[in-house]
């Protein structure tokens, strides 16, 4: 199996696992075992080309880590883009504070989500994050100028 076999394979389960709770870092090495790759080394691969997040544990030979929203792209790119769109056409404009947890109507498993995808947004000049907290469900951003003219 080739290199990328096992990273299409270990993208797709922690974008399945991401979806259940987006809260919790996932062990990678029963998917990298099927592979025949050994898991630190994909999940270096992984971490510099962004697809997985930085904060990454290694604990009794499990490699604990989670997609990044690079990653979630890699996988399913329309879906990121359908939800950023949605969060600007849930914000009223410029000066107003919105909830992307509402906006998008998220559970608290899908904090780290709501707070990824905003980041996403801040990173993109669409949005300034303002104030997340979790277990309160509040991802607080408020829209840009390049977040108005992305909206139209």
């Amino acid at each position: 199996m080739s290199g990328l076999d096992v990273v299409r394979a270990v993208l797709d389960e922690l974008w399945s696992l991401y979806k259940v709770d987006s809260n919790v870092l996932y062990d990678i090495s029963p998917v990298c075992a099927l592979h025949g790759s050994d898991p630190v080394m994909v999940s270096s691969g992984l971490r510099l080309e962004g697809l997985i997040k930085d904060e990454e544990a290694v604990v009794n030979g499990k490699v604990l880590c989670a997609i990044s929203i690079k990653g979630i792209a890699r996988i399913d790119s329309q879906f990121v883009e359908t939800n950023i769109a949605a969060i600007l056409q849930g914000i009223a404009g410029v000066n107003n504070i919105s909830n992307v947890m509402a906006i998008l109507k998220l559970e608290s498993k899908d904090f780290q989500f709501a707070f990824d995808l905003a980041n996403e947004m801040q990173n993109r000049d669409l949005v300034k994050l303002l104030y997340a907290f979790q277990p309160g469900k509040i991802v607080n951003v408020e829209m840009t100028l390049e977040g108005i003219r992305q909206k139209k």
